[in-house]
C-alpha cells in the first residue's frame, strides 16, 4: 500500500476512534496538526464528554473529505 495512502487511513482511524480533548488547546486533527473546529458538544456522561469537530485546514486531506474528528474531554 502506498505510503500516502496508509497515513491517511490512520488519521481516518484516529479521527473516528477520537483525539484527547485539551480546555486550552481544543482538539487537535491527528493528519495535519491543526485546531479542529467544534461542530457538537453531548452532555457530560459521568466523567467524561465527547464532542465532534472539523478541521478548518483547507489543505488537509481530512478538510476535503469532509470526515469528522471524534474528541473525549475528561474532567
Amino acid at each position: 500500500m502506498n505510503q500516502t495512502v496508509k497515513i491517511l487511513a490512520i488519521a481516518i482511524d484516529t479521527a473516528r476512534n477520537g483525539v484527547e480533548y485539551n480546555v486550552k488547546a481544543g482538539a487537535l486533527c491527528p493528519m495535519c496538526g491543526h485546531r479542529a473546529r467544534v461542530q457538537t458538544t453531548k452532555p457530560w456522561l459521568g466523567n467524561s464528554r465527547l464532542r465532534y469537530h472539523k478541521c478548518e485546514n483547507i489543505q488537509c486531506p481530512l478538510h476535503v473529505i469532509d470526515e469528522t474528528i471524534r474528541s473525549w474531554q475528561e474532567a
